[in-house]
């Protein structure tokens, strides 16, 4: 084989080398997620929907209507519109506070409660890195979590944090409640709240 042969042949290969290796990276990019993006505490960030989330701690909490937006003080101005997949690689909070409260609220199915101990909050394997300061508007927006499960029992908290059982599945939809919107609890959790009078009729 000839000088020019093998280099020509060397060359060949040097590019059919590099067009892979372009192919290979190109094909983990299009298949990683979004990363997402960092923004500073209190930027206003809005998708295609129009929904409207406040950003604390590189999580989002969403602003539930126009007048908490202004009782929150929040400059419509100051809106942000990004891209959906921007929007989804930020992820949601899941554990909210106020500035001027020490309680933690965990945030699920769009209902807050108030985790009771820091043995509680321990108890569930939870972050404390991972807790979003929202304003008191912000939290407000959110109902007392109302019903709960612990194993097969439901209960019903009363405005006195005393929980009522359902004894019957009947009862439990006869009060206009709907088995998605339970929040389960641990064994720690139960244990923090008194119990009550079963409830024995619907309204």
């Amino acid at each position: 084989m000839s000088t020019k042969t093998k280099k020509t042949l060397t060359k060949v290969a040097s590019i059919a080398t590099s067009g892979a290796t372009i192919l290979l990276l190109s094909g983990i990019s299009m298949l990683a997620p979004a990363m997402a993006a960092t923004y500073t505490n209190g930027t206003l960030l809005k998708g295609s929907t129009g929904d409207i989330w406040v950003v604390n701690n590189n999580l989002k909490s969403p602003v539930r209507s126009i007048e908490v937006f202004n009782n929150s003080g929040y400059d419509w101005n100051a809106v942000k519109t990004v891209s959906d997949s921007a929007l989804t690689a930020v992820s949601a909070a899941t554990l909210v506070k106020t500035a001027d409260n020490p309680d933690v609220y965990r945030l699920e199915r769009n209902f807050t409660r108030k985790l009771a101990s820091i043995e509680i909050f321990n108890s569930y394997s939870l972050d404390w890195g991972k807790i979003s300061v929202v304003s008191q508007p912000v939290m407000n927006s959110f109902s007392y979590a109302p019903i709960y499960q612990h194993g097969a029992d439901l209960f019903w908290r009363d405005s006195s944090n005393i929980l009522h059982q359902f004894p019957t599945m009947d009862l439990f939809t006869g009060n206009g409640y709907n088995t998605r919107d339970l929040i389960p609890v641990n064994d720690m959790e139960y244990g923090s709240f008194a119990i009550g009078e079963a409830i024995s009729s619907a309204p």
